[in-house]
């Protein structure tokens, strides 16, 4: 299983014509952005599911997860950095940018087991990270964030860095995940 990775503030130059080639409720998500990351961000996203599952008769979820019957995905963003992976297996991945970390969040987010393991920031977000994996292989997202058990996940899980990146892959299948990070004209 490969997670494509892409640095979307590379799609600035060409968002005018790529918008153009989503359907209208991609293009419209994208441009409902008000930040310009974001909206960059959101045309990647996009353009991951047009290149790797494709935009036709994508379903949502209650927690509205997109799917397509029988295929298996998902994606995810942080600071203009995205990640995809598709997968024959339920799957969920995160990535976020490791900062100083909010004791309030950790207090919030994290159950007294995972507080202990909190040292340095890096440990937060490797939590954390691992905590919306799961959410979101299970369909859920985190909106039951404290109840998701890094400690005691019953899936797989992986860890891949970039830059100052953590990303964690959750996923049911017994294969080897790889990162890659794909050229701006691979996904065109």
């Amino acid at each position: 299983m490969i997670i494509y990775l892409i640095d979307s503030t590379k799609l600035k130059p060409y968002f005018a014509s790529l918008i153009n080639t989503l359907n209208e409720e991609r293009k419209n998500k994208a441009l409902r952005y008000k930040n310009e990351i974001d909206r960059l961000s959101s045309l990647a996203s996009s353009l991951f599911i047009k290149k790797y599952v494709g935009l036709d008769n994508l379903k949502y979820n209650e927690y509205n997860k997109p799917y397509k019957d029988g295929i298996y995905f998902n994606l995810s963003h942080s600071n203009g950095i995205c990640v995809f992976v598709k997968s024959s297996d339920f799957v969920g991945i995160d990535i976020e940018k490791i900062k100083p970390r909010d004791e309030k969040i950790i207090k919030y987010a994290l159950n007294d087991e995972e507080i202990k393991l909190v040292k340095e920031d890096i440990d937060f977000y490797k939590i954390w990270t691992h905590k919306e994996a799961i959410g979101k292989r299970l369909g859920e997202g985190i909106i039951h964030v404290k109840e998701l058990d890094s400690l005691n996940d019953d899936a797989n899980y992986k860890y891949f860095y970039y830059k100052d990146f953590v990303i964690c892959i959750s996923y049911k299948s017994n294969i080897e995940v790889s990162l890659k990070e794909i050229d701006i004209n691979e996904l065109f």
